[in-house]
């Protein structure tokens, strides 16, 4: 519900009429792969959503005359970049089309710089939260074959400086999975 929303807005602003926005938006509506698509893959939804998010704020900052609301639109950008990419990598996708952007416009390398700060802080505040809450990680849907993953010793949610060092480690395993589940036979 929230995509077709931003992708109306998104269509109003670049063209400045309704039915530009309308029509952009019907498409979301009405596409049946994405209608299916968002009742099975949720987690996907919400990255589409917090990077089309993304890059309507990017565009409001650009486009609004007050200095003020520039600074608080690329702000909720980047944050919204950076929760797109929590949800999976591809999200850096719409971070590189925002940082091309920002790059193009007036305010460029500034901008760009403040984006992907912004997208990092989220990025890394998003995951020690996770683990504070979630101490010893969650569940294993998956069983990894790489020793990266098996070797993983998920710091206890009471320590942040413990679950800040266990970070790399967790995002190297995050990374070796990738490859695991690429070699495999019955991947699609």
């Amino acid at each position: 519900s929230f995509l077709a929303s931003i992708i109306f807005a998104l269509g109003f602003l670049l063209y400045r009429t309704t039915a530009a926005g309308l029509l952009a938006a019907s498409l979301i509506v009405f596409d049946p792969a994405l209608i299916i698509y968002s009742r099975l893959i949720l987690p996907d939804t919400a990255l589409l959503v917090c990077g089309f998010g993304a890059l309507l704020m990017l565009h409001y900052a650009f486009t609004t005359p007050r200095a003020t609301l520039f600074w608080i639109s690329i702000a909720v950008s980047g944050m919204l970049l950076g929760c797109a990419v929590s949800v999976k990598w591809t999200g850096l996708g719409f971070w590189g089309l925002a940082f091309l952007y920002a790059v193009l416009q007036k305010r460029s390398l500034r901008t760009a710089f403040a984006l992907s700060l912004l997208l990092c802080m989220t990025y890394s505040a998003l995951f020690i939260w996770h683990f504070m809450f979630f101490e010893g990680g969650t569940p294993n849907t998956f069983q990894f074959k790489n020793e990266t993953a098996k070797a993983l010793q998920f710091p206890s949610g009471k320590n942040i400086k413990n679950i800040i060092t266990f970070l790399p480690a967790y995002h190297r395993a995050m990374f070796n999975a990738n490859f695991e589940y690429q070699n495999h036979k019955s991947a699609s």
